[in-house]
Protein backbone atom coordinates (compact mmCIF):
# COMPACT_ATOMS: atom_id res chain seq x y z
CA UNK A 1 0.00 0.00 0.00
CA UNK A 2 2.67 2.50 0.77
CA UNK A 3 4.86 1.72 -2.15
CA UNK A 4 1.35 2.53 -3.94
CA UNK A 5 1.07 6.15 -2.59
CA UNK A 6 4.37 7.10 -3.45
CA UNK A 7 3.46 5.88 -6.97
CA UNK A 8 0.29 7.58 -7.06
CA UNK A 9 1.52 10.85 -5.79
CA UNK A 10 4.19 10.90 -8.66
CA UNK A 11 1.56 10.14 -11.21
CA UNK A 12 -0.26 12.82 -10.03
CA UNK A 13 2.81 15.48 -9.85
CA UNK A 14 3.60 14.54 -13.83
CA UNK A 15 -0.16 15.56 -14.70
CA UNK A 16 0.63 18.66 -12.32
CA UNK A 17 3.84 19.44 -14.76
CA UNK A 18 1.73 18.84 -17.98
CA UNK A 19 -0.67 21.54 -16.51
CA UNK A 20 1.73 23.90 -16.29
CA UNK A 21 3.53 23.15 -20.04
CA UNK A 22 0.67 25.25 -21.67
CA UNK A 23 2.24 27.93 -20.01
CA UNK A 24 6.04 26.94 -19.79
CA UNK A 25 7.33 30.40 -21.58
CA UNK A 26 5.67 32.56 -19.13
CA UNK A 27 6.58 30.47 -16.24
CA UNK A 28 10.25 30.42 -16.80
CA UNK A 29 10.22 34.30 -17.51
CA UNK A 30 8.84 35.28 -14.39
CA UNK A 31 10.71 33.10 -12.64
CA UNK A 32 14.05 34.57 -14.52
CA UNK A 33 12.91 38.13 -14.26
CA UNK A 34 12.16 37.86 -10.45
CA UNK A 35 15.34 39.21 -7.45
CA UNK A 36 18.06 36.78 -6.84
CA UNK A 37 18.56 36.63 -3.32
CA UNK A 38 20.74 33.85 -2.45
CA UNK A 39 21.76 31.65 0.51
CA UNK A 40 18.62 33.19 2.64
CA UNK A 41 17.98 29.86 3.74
CA UNK A 42 21.40 28.62 3.96
CA UNK A 43 22.33 31.68 6.01
CA UNK A 44 19.45 31.20 8.25
CA UNK A 45 21.17 27.76 9.54
CA UNK A 46 24.47 29.02 9.46
CA UNK A 47 24.55 31.67 12.08
CA UNK A 48 26.25 29.87 15.27
CA UNK A 49 27.18 26.82 16.48
CA UNK A 50 23.31 25.55 17.59
CA UNK A 51 21.10 23.12 15.96
CA UNK A 52 18.38 24.94 14.09
CA UNK A 53 14.75 23.73 13.91
CA UNK A 54 13.46 23.94 10.22
CA UNK A 55 9.68 23.87 11.92
CA UNK A 56 7.13 22.00 9.39
CA UNK A 57 4.01 23.89 8.25
CA UNK A 58 1.99 20.37 7.35
CA UNK A 59 -2.00 19.36 7.45
CA UNK A 60 -1.50 15.61 6.33
CA UNK A 61 0.23 13.04 4.94
CA UNK A 62 -0.81 9.60 3.41
CA UNK A 63 0.43 7.21 6.41
CA UNK A 64 -1.17 9.18 9.27
CA UNK A 65 -3.77 11.34 7.68
CA UNK A 66 -4.74 14.79 9.25
CA UNK A 67 -2.43 15.64 11.69
CA UNK A 68 -3.55 18.80 12.29
CA UNK A 69 -7.93 19.06 12.63
CA UNK A 70 -7.45 23.10 13.17
CA UNK A 71 -4.81 23.97 10.70
CA UNK A 72 -4.26 27.61 9.64
CA UNK A 73 -1.10 27.97 8.12
CA UNK A 74 -0.46 31.55 9.01
CA UNK A 75 -0.82 30.89 12.34
CA UNK A 76 1.21 27.69 12.84
CA UNK A 77 4.20 29.73 11.21
CA UNK A 78 3.73 32.74 13.56
CA UNK A 79 4.22 30.15 16.39
CA UNK A 80 7.10 28.32 14.91
CA UNK A 81 8.85 31.79 14.68
CA UNK A 82 8.05 32.95 17.78
CA UNK A 83 9.46 29.89 19.37
CA UNK A 84 12.71 30.05 18.00
CA UNK A 85 12.59 28.36 14.47
CA UNK A 86 15.58 29.25 12.39
CA UNK A 87 12.92 28.39 9.15
CA UNK A 88 10.13 26.72 7.74
CA UNK A 89 9.31 23.63 5.79
CA UNK A 90 6.29 24.21 3.78
CA UNK A 91 3.85 21.07 2.26
CA UNK A 92 2.75 22.06 -1.00
CA UNK A 93 1.14 19.14 -2.33
CA UNK A 94 -2.59 19.10 -2.50
CA UNK A 95 -4.13 15.60 -2.80
CA UNK A 96 -2.09 13.45 -0.54
CA UNK A 97 -0.93 16.17 1.89
CA UNK A 98 -3.54 18.61 1.87
CA UNK A 99 -0.78 20.93 1.10
CA UNK A 100 -1.19 24.26 -0.94
CA UNK A 101 1.64 26.43 -3.46
CA UNK A 102 -0.29 29.51 -1.97
CA UNK A 103 0.72 28.70 1.84
CA UNK A 104 4.61 29.96 1.02
CA UNK A 105 3.25 33.31 0.39
CA UNK A 106 0.54 33.50 2.34
CA UNK A 107 2.65 33.02 5.25
CA UNK A 108 5.40 35.30 3.92
CA UNK A 109 3.21 38.25 4.23
CA UNK A 110 3.01 37.43 7.83
CA UNK A 111 6.61 35.96 8.84
CA UNK A 112 10.45 36.59 7.97
CA UNK A 113 11.49 33.39 7.95
CA UNK A 114 12.72 31.85 4.79
CA UNK A 115 11.00 28.95 3.45
CA UNK A 116 11.87 25.56 1.94
CA UNK A 117 8.79 24.15 -0.33
CA UNK A 118 8.25 20.67 0.56
CA UNK A 119 6.68 18.85 -2.44
CA UNK A 120 7.48 16.16 -5.01
CA UNK A 121 9.73 18.38 -7.76
CA UNK A 122 10.59 16.12 -10.44
CA UNK A 123 10.57 18.66 -13.50
CA UNK A 124 12.24 21.88 -14.21
CA UNK A 125 9.32 23.97 -14.08
CA UNK A 126 8.65 22.74 -10.77
CA UNK A 127 11.68 24.50 -9.83
CA UNK A 128 10.55 27.64 -11.71
CA UNK A 129 7.02 27.86 -10.44
CA UNK A 130 9.18 27.66 -6.58
CA UNK A 131 10.56 30.87 -7.39
CA UNK A 132 7.51 32.28 -8.58
CA UNK A 133 5.41 31.18 -5.12
CA UNK A 134 8.06 32.59 -3.12
CA UNK A 135 10.21 29.56 -1.77
CA UNK A 136 13.66 30.38 -0.57
CA UNK A 137 14.65 26.81 -1.04
CA UNK A 138 13.31 23.76 -2.30
CA UNK A 139 13.41 19.80 -1.81
CA UNK A 140 14.84 17.39 -4.06
CA UNK A 141 14.44 13.53 -2.90
CA UNK A 142 17.12 11.02 -4.61
CA UNK A 143 14.65 8.27 -4.31
CA UNK A 144 12.74 9.59 -7.14
CA UNK A 145 15.27 11.31 -9.03
CA UNK A 146 17.93 9.96 -11.06
CA UNK A 147 21.58 11.87 -10.25
CA UNK A 148 21.09 13.76 -14.18
CA UNK A 149 18.12 14.88 -12.77
CA UNK A 150 19.48 16.12 -9.72
CA UNK A 151 22.66 18.02 -11.38
CA UNK A 152 19.71 19.83 -13.49
CA UNK A 153 17.59 20.76 -10.64
CA UNK A 154 20.17 21.85 -8.99
CA UNK A 155 21.63 23.98 -11.56
CA UNK A 156 18.75 25.89 -12.57
CA UNK A 157 17.48 26.85 -8.66
CA UNK A 158 21.02 27.97 -7.86
CA UNK A 159 20.84 30.34 -11.20
CA UNK A 160 17.50 31.64 -9.98
CA UNK A 161 18.98 32.24 -6.35
CA UNK A 162 17.26 28.87 -4.78
CA UNK A 163 18.84 27.34 -2.16
CA UNK A 164 18.69 23.22 -2.42
CA UNK A 165 18.03 20.72 0.15
CA UNK A 166 19.11 17.30 -1.55
CA UNK A 167 17.33 14.78 0.24
CA UNK A 168 18.57 10.98 0.91
CA UNK A 169 17.30 7.63 2.77
CA UNK A 170 20.46 5.44 2.88
CA UNK A 171 24.04 4.56 1.94
CA UNK A 172 22.83 3.65 -1.52
CA UNK A 173 21.69 7.25 -2.10
CA UNK A 174 24.89 8.93 -0.25
CA UNK A 175 27.47 7.55 -3.04
CA UNK A 176 25.03 8.25 -5.75
CA UNK A 177 25.11 11.76 -5.47
CA UNK A 178 28.84 12.37 -4.04
CA UNK A 179 29.75 14.28 -7.21
CA UNK A 180 26.83 17.15 -6.97
CA UNK A 181 26.57 20.30 -5.07
CA UNK A 182 23.48 21.01 -2.90
CA UNK A 183 23.56 23.52 -0.50
CA UNK A 184 22.98 21.20 1.96
CA UNK A 185 21.96 17.04 2.61
CA UNK A 186 19.13 16.33 4.52
CA UNK A 187 19.00 12.54 5.76
CA UNK A 188 15.37 11.57 5.71
CA UNK A 189 14.58 8.47 9.00
CA UNK A 190 11.50 7.87 6.79
CA UNK A 191 11.54 5.01 4.02
CA UNK A 192 9.48 6.18 1.22
CA UNK A 193 8.30 2.39 0.07
CA UNK A 194 7.73 1.43 3.31
CA UNK A 195 6.67 4.58 5.44
CA UNK A 196 9.12 3.01 8.23
CA UNK A 197 10.97 5.67 10.07
CA UNK A 198 14.51 4.30 11.71
CA UNK A 199 15.69 7.54 13.37
CA UNK A 200 19.22 6.12 14.03
CA UNK A 201 20.02 6.14 10.35
CA UNK A 202 20.63 9.87 10.42
CA UNK A 203 23.33 9.48 12.90
CA UNK A 204 24.90 6.34 11.12
CA UNK A 205 24.81 8.25 7.88
CA UNK A 206 26.03 11.98 9.28
CA UNK A 207 29.83 11.12 9.62
CA UNK A 208 29.47 9.12 6.11
CA UNK A 209 28.19 12.46 4.43
CA UNK A 210 30.37 14.76 6.50
CA UNK A 211 33.46 13.16 4.53
CA UNK A 212 31.87 14.42 1.40
CA UNK A 213 30.11 17.35 1.41
CA UNK A 214 31.07 20.45 2.65
CA UNK A 215 27.73 22.36 2.97
CA UNK A 216 24.89 21.44 5.72
CA UNK A 217 23.41 18.54 7.07
CA UNK A 218 19.67 18.19 8.60
CA UNK A 219 17.98 15.10 9.94
CA UNK A 220 14.54 14.88 9.43
CA UNK A 221 11.54 12.54 10.06
CA UNK A 222 10.71 10.77 13.67
CA UNK A 223 11.43 12.99 16.39
CA UNK A 224 9.48 13.39 19.54
CA UNK A 225 11.43 14.04 22.40
CA UNK A 226 14.28 16.65 24.14
CA UNK A 227 16.84 13.81 24.53
CA UNK A 228 16.55 13.08 20.29
CA UNK A 229 16.93 16.48 19.91
CA UNK A 230 19.90 17.01 21.82
CA UNK A 231 21.22 13.69 20.31
CA UNK A 232 21.51 15.46 17.17
CA UNK A 233 23.25 18.31 18.42
CA UNK A 234 25.69 16.39 19.98
CA UNK A 235 26.89 14.23 16.86
CA UNK A 236 26.88 18.08 14.59
CA UNK A 237 24.24 18.44 12.81
CA UNK A 238 23.18 22.09 11.34
CA UNK A 239 19.72 21.78 12.07
CA UNK A 240 16.71 19.12 12.36
CA UNK A 241 13.18 19.11 10.28
CA UNK A 242 10.37 18.12 12.14
CA UNK A 243 7.00 18.52 10.87
CA UNK A 244 4.78 16.03 13.00
CA UNK A 245 6.70 15.97 16.05
CA UNK A 246 5.82 19.25 16.43
CA UNK A 247 1.95 19.10 16.01
CA UNK A 248 1.88 15.89 18.99
CA UNK A 249 4.65 16.92 20.79
CA UNK A 250 4.47 21.09 20.70
CA UNK A 251 7.03 20.55 24.03
CA UNK A 252 9.63 19.85 21.89
CA UNK A 253 9.59 23.68 20.85
CA UNK A 254 10.79 24.42 24.19
CA UNK A 255 14.33 23.63 23.26
CA UNK A 256 14.31 27.01 20.86
CA UNK A 257 12.59 28.93 22.54
CA UNK A 258 15.05 28.12 25.79
CA UNK A 259 18.04 28.87 23.43
CA UNK A 260 16.48 31.94 21.74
Amino acid sequence: MTQQYLTKIITNKQAEIEKLRDNQGLIITKATELPIAKNQFVNALSTNQKLHLIAEVKKASPSKGIIRKDFNPIEIAKEFQQSGASALSVLTETQFFLGNPDFIQQIKEEVSLPILRKDFIIDPLDVYQSKIIGADAILLIKAILSVSACETLINIAHSIGLDVVLEVHNREEVEAIKSLKPDIIGINNRDLTTFHVDIDQAGQLFPIIKEMHEGLIIAESGYSNLDEIKILRDQGFNAVLIGEGLAKHPDLLSYWHHEN
